[in-house]
């Protein structure tokens, strides 16, 4: 009696669990290939949601620098992933930052993942991306959270079990002032 008493305590505990879980999981990997990295801190990625993974945009009067690539996991046909761009402008200016896929990429030239099997997105997959606010100015020693939300649609074509794309953060009418973090994209 005990082990059937145990054994739908972990069948309740498991149902549970899969009943919580999402379709898909984004996570933040930190980015390794540049010297001006600038950590995520727990207050930051709290100030602006509770509940999204947080990429965190530095812009000062030396350039621009990002902290993560963003690695979205279990994704598919009909999913949503959202992703809380935050852009932090240290400079003493209003700052207007520009979120954009960035097309012409090439995945075989990010070296983190030479040899995992992934495909450069097509550009259609800029498509899939909406960004909210679509633009807002930026106080001086101040900061802004965007979300950033790839969408597959339903009837989506395939393109490949782990795809990878590029979404920008630029300053001033060229892309002179960028850097855009890679999206990772695991598919189910």
């Amino acid at each position: 009696m005990r082990k059937l008493a145990i054994a739908i305590m972990a069948l309740v505990v498991v149902c549970l669990c899969l009943s919580c879980a999402p379709s898909y999981k984004v996570t933040l990997e930190e980015q390794t290939e540049s010297d001006n990295v600038t950590p995520i801190t727990l207050d930051e990625a709290t100030d602006v949601q509770n509940n999204e993974p947080v990429v965190t945009f530095v812009i000062s009067s030396k350039g621009i620098s990002v902290d993560s690539v963003v690695s979205i996991g279990n994704f598919h046909k009909g999913a949503e992933a959202d992703v809380v761009y935050l852009i932090r402008n240290e400079t003493d200016w209003a700052i207007t930052p520009r979120i954009y896929y960035r097309y012409g990429t090439c995945v075989d030239d990010y070296s983190e993942v030479d040899g995992e099997g992934f495909v450069d997105a097509p550009d259609f997959v800029e498509d899939w991306i909406t960004i909210t606010p679509e633009s807002f100015e930026i106080p001086p020693q101040s900061g802004q959270g965007f979300i950033v939300a790839l969408t597959m649609p339903e009837d989506a074509p395939d393109i490949g079990d782990k795809y990878a794309f590029q979404v920008g953060v630029a300053v001033g009418q060229s892309l002179a002032m960028s850097v855009s973090p890679w999206w990772l994209v695991y598919m189910r």
